[in-house]
């Protein structure tokens, strides 16, 4: 997949959400909440139910029983009353069930642990929901190994496996992902929402053996685990370049293999590695990836340059300082929406240096020649 397509297409979808930086953050007085009643605020577009997860002085946000993000503007609100004592997420059969309802004739819903896969119901389950179980499995696996074992997810994951890009931008356009079907573009495969809190791809006529839109499955699994175990914050500010780059690095089918090698040079990412080395890099370029000013906006900037060097930095982390960057994520997933708001250049690096012991352009040369060495 393009990654200039999909950062400009998810420009729009992002825009109030953790990944373009401090989104919420950036709301008058944001507040977080510790209220755990079901509520009900009424507006204009009917009642909206859920655990109230912050406010500002415009604002609320609501998280649902499916585990969705649902912004109600307060000034068109009509009415609210408290529907329970206790907020609890639908359990899976129930959730499975509200998802059916949820979902055309010709869907069908398959359970695993911890997923629920919405799939067109004339093909069989596949290996969607163990391929996505054993991402987890990995994923949270690495950095329990590291000291820093991620939570269990309050929800199901659901993904959503939609049976051609037609269906995937319709789909995709009455989620408010995009405009109009017309606008998604093709080369798009596939996204997580932070607002929905759902995964949703389209399968192309090679399924799961496609190697592409395998890579596009994980990638985006990544990202809706890390924002489900504590490793991201939906409603905090996870830098852009911790997001993609944790989910860059764990893309790579050997990275995830619960039997091949943990040699760093076995477990690269092929494509970003080629475009890390062969383009050049500005000066001080880790400062900036980490607390330069403009932050997690890409407009004017070369998109794949910026992927490249979040794989690189994180994959260099990773295998380098394991320990403190495992704790480093454990650090941004605890970040609120009021922490996002004091969020700049200058906090950002003092969270690095607190993690790392050092500025994020004084490991520039050590990066190079690790990289050098893959």
């Amino acid at each position: 997949m393009s990654v200039v397509v999909k950062v400009a297409f998810l420009l729009a979808l992002l825009a109030a959400t953790v990944f373009s930086g401090t989104a919420l953050g950036r709301e008058p007085r944001v507040r977080p909440t510790t209220g755990r009643s079901l509520i009900e605020l009424t507006g204009p577009d009917g009642p909206v139910q859920g655990r109230l997860e912050l406010r500002s002085d415009s604002a609320a946000w609501l998280t649902d029983d499916l585990g969705a993000l649902h912004a109600v503007p307060l000034a068109g609100v009509r009415d609210f009353r408290r529907v329970d004592d206790r907020f609890a997420p639908l359990p899976m059969p129930a959730a499975a069930a509200r998802l059916r309802a949820e979902c055309e004739e010709d869907a069908a819903v398959f359970a695993t642990r911890r997923y629920l896969v919405v799939r067109h119901a004339s093909r069989t389950p596949g290996t969607f929901g163990a391929k996505l179980e054993r991402t987890y499995a990995a994923a949270t696996g690495w950095f329990a190994r590291h000291g820093a074992p991620p939570r269990e997810p309050e929800f199901p994951l659901i993904a959503v496996v939609h049976r051609d890009f037609d269906a995937f931008a319709e789909a995709a356009a009455a989620e408010g992902a995009a405009p109009s079907p017309r606008s998604v573009p093709r080369a798009l495969k596939g996204y997580y929402s932070p607002q929905s809190n759902r995964l949703s791809v389209w399968e192309p006529p090679g399924g799961a053996s496609d190697a592409s839109f395998e890579a596009t499955l994980v990638h985006e699994a990544v990202h809706q685990i890390a924002f489900n175990t504590g490793l991201h914050h939906r409603t905090g500010g996870t830098p852009r370049w911790v997001a993609e780059g944790l989910a860059t690095a764990l893309e790579a089918p050997a990275f995830l293999s619960a039997t091949g090698s943990v040699r760093p040079s076995d477990r690269v990412n092929p494509g970003r590695l080629h475009h890390f080395r062969t383009h050049l890099h500005a000066d001080g370029y880790l400062e900036a990836l980490v607390c330069g000013p403009g932050g997690d906006d890409l407009t004017g900037r070369d998109s794949l340059t910026f992927y490249a060097e979040a794989w690189a930095f994180t994959f260099f982390l990773m295998h380098t300082r394991g320990d403190r960057y495992a704790r480093y994520l454990r650090t941004v997933g605890e970040t609120t929406a009021a922490d996002a708001a004091a969020d700049d250049p200058a906090a950002r690096r003092a969270a690095f240096i607190a993690a790392f012991g050092t500025p994020p352009g004084r490991l520039e040369g050590e990066l190079e020649r690790f990289v050098a060495a893959l």
